[in-house]
Parts: structure tokens; sequence; C-alpha cells
């Protein structure tokens, strides 16, 4: 006789809920990817043994009752169904109902799956070409199914992001964009371990890269360069004196300038309109490259940035990627807009203010930025002498 109840199994690190399967004295187990403490579920006796109540297995007091109680039913509906289309296939053992459980259908691995929906998304387009990185990275595992998303699939795949050598924060965006993609895919009618949805974001350090407006000043004033090395002196410093995104930087031309405004009709991230001041600095910089910036990727651009910076003698210690290294090597192309925000909020510029010359949100820059200060400066807004 087939039947399906629940129970609770240790997982890596804590207790989970799972859906188990007989069928004449063998089993198989399902996971739901809710944690599970005894104390939160109701408990009857079969047997001789404590089991979960199939029917309502969580106390009403547990936390997120009424959305647990409706994912559970979500997925012991998917068992059933394993088990219907195993029973059509004339047997109910526990192979073929796993076997019709993991499905053998096309976008069943997570990398068919996520080609399949990528083109179709209701989505802006910087967010669709940043789900085409993440279709180029999850190459490296077209063997995963949607149903084997559990924990030691995420430790895998954190693992080798971090031997190939990607940044915490790019760690972060592919966690991010795994974790979207297979919402999108189960709302599509995909089976797809709900486990995901327990994948941890990966925390960095908040970067501490930027330069001092004595810093930028002094680069610019730097001269014991080659050619090609004055023309990216001179784009960083201009760089950092409008503080946008390289993705907006490199398109700028002549119609986007107005007296001594510069307005950026829709920014590539966020599809807006950002309007920001012109200094004397960015005017006489616009003026010298003719509003057209020099082509360059970003790669190249990063790679040429740090040659420079270091005959520029700009090799003081900061802090980046939670250890202490010189600025030369750590510099980029981020670290133009850190420099502007930061030196704004010197400046005075209240968070609201330079989300609008900048369209970064006023929440992220309180608190990305506003520890700069430093307590000195806090100490004399509040007239305390320290």
């Amino acid at each position: 006789m087939a039947t399906i109840s629940l129970t609770i199994q240790r997982g890596i690190g804590e207790r989970l809920l799972y859906i188990k399967y007989n069928h004449e004295g063998k089993h198989v187990t399902f996971s739901t990817g809710i944690s599970a403490l005894e104390s939160e579920y109701n408990f009857v006796l079969r047997k001789g043994r404590r089991q979960i109540d199939k029917t309502d297995p969580f106390k009403h007091s547990k936390p997120g009752y009424t959305s647990l109680r409706k994912r559970l039913i979500e997925n012991i509906g998917l068992v059933e169904k394993a088990v219907e289309v195993a029973e059509a296939g004339g047997s109910l053992e526990v192979s073929d109902v796993k076997a019709a459980y993991l499905g053998k259908t096309k976008g069943e691995t997570l990398y068919d799956a996520v080609g399949d929906i990528i083109e179709i998304l209701q989505v802006k387009e910087s967010t669709k070409k940043g789900y085409r990185s993440f279709h180029k990275i999850i190459a490296h595992f077209k063997d995963v199914r949607l149903m084997h998303l559990d924990q030691a699939f995420y430790d895998r795949f954190v693992r080798w992001l971090n031997d190939e050598g990607y940044s915490l924060i790019y760690q972060d965006t592919c966690i991010k964009n795994l974790k979207a993609v297979c919402n999108k895919l189960v709302v599509r009618g995909y089976n797809v371990n709900p486990y995901f949805r327990y994948y941890g974001r990966i925390k960095s350090p908040i970067d501490k890269v930027y330069l001092s407006q004595d810093e930028v000043k002094a680069f610019a004033e730097f001269d014991d360069l080659e050619d090609w090395q004055k023309r990216t002196r001179d784009l960083f410093v201009l760089h950092c004196n409008l503080g946008l995104r390289v993705s907006d930087f490199t398109r700028i031309t002549k119609g986007w300038v107005n007296g001594r405004v510069l307005t950026v009709p829709a920014q590539k991230k966020t599809e807006k309109p950002v309007t920001i001041p012109l200094n004397d600095v960015a005017i006489n910089l616009l003026e010298k490259y003719d509003y057209q910036m020099p082509f360059l990727t970003d790669p190249a651009y990063n790679r040429q940035l740090k040659i420079v910076c270091e005959a520029a003698g700009l090799n003081r210690s900061v802090e980046c990627r939670g250890k202490v290294q010189r600025l030369c090597d750590v510099i980029s192309t981020k670290a133009a807009k850190k420099t502007f925000v930061t030196y704004a909020i010197q400046m005075g510029l209240t968070p609201d203010e330079i989300e609008v010359i900048t369209g970064t949100s006023a929440i992220i820059i309180r608190k990305n930025y506003a520890g700069e200060l430093g307590i000195k400066a806090i100490a004399e807004k509040m007239n305390v002498a320290i």
C-alpha cells in the first residue's frame, strides 16, 4: 500500500520537514525546505510511533503558520501528482515515483529552465542582462536539476564562485539572481525544490575605496605620464566630479549638457533621469575632449587606472574586501562615485539632495556613506570639542 506522510530529518545545521512516500517497505523523502522544531508541530500516534499529522502539522502559534501551511500543501500536491503519473505508467515503486517527481521534461535542469524564460520575462533590459550573465555562470552546472537545488548545491555553487576568484559582491549578485529566477520559474509552473528560498545572501564588508579632494586635486595635477596615462587620469578626475556609474559615464554626449548642468536622460541601471550641476573642473575636461569620452571597456579602464594611480603615488593603505591593501591595487571605476558622494556629504549635502544628483537612493547613501563623516565632523556639528 502506498502512503504519504511527513517526517523530520536532520539537515545541515538544523532539522527539516520532509514529505515521505512509502510503498511495500521502501520509502523516499522529498525536502520541503521548512525548518522543523518538534515543539512547533502537532503529533499523532500511529502504530506506536510519533508522526506528524499530514492534514495540519503546524501549531497555530508557529511563526508564518498560514504561508508555511500553504507552501506545504503545494509540495504535498507535487508528490501526489508524481504518484498519479507513476500509477498511470503502471507502477507505484519508489524509484518510479521519484523519477516522476523529478520529471524528464525540457527545462528540468536549472540551466535549461533559465534559458527558456530569460527572453520572455517582462523585466527591465538591465535586469535581463544580469540574468543572461547568470545563465553563463550556471553553464558550469548543466547537470543540476531544479529539484536538486538543496543545501548541498548551494555549498557547491558558493565554493565554486569563491574558487574562481569572484568578489563577494558578485557572489551575492549570483545568489540574488538564482533566487529571483527560481521564484519566476515556480510562478510559471516548474517544479523547483523550495529549499532555494533558504539560500543565504553573501554579506561583504563595505569597501572604503575613494579619494579625498586633496588626492583628486594632486592626481589631476600630476603630469609625469605618457599620453594614454594622461587620458586615463583625465577620465577619472572627470568621473570623480560627476559621480556617474561607468555605464552612463561612457555614454556622455554634448546633447546632455546645457550650460552648467548635465542631464542623463535615462540611467542604464535604473532607467531614470538624473541631473548634475557641473563645476569648473568638469566643464574644462568635457570641453577638452569635446564632450566625447574616449572609448574604454570597464576592465580596460580599471586596469589602466591602477597603473596610473601607482605612477602618481596613490598607494596609501585602505580596507577592501575585508583586507588592508594599497589604494592603487584595488581602485576601480566604482571609486569615482564613492569619491563624489563622500565629498558631497562632507560639503553638507543631505542624502535626499545627493539622491537627486546621483540617482542612488537616500537609504543606501545613509547606510553606505554617512559613516565617512567620522566622529570628528559629527562632534563639530554638535559644537563639542574632541
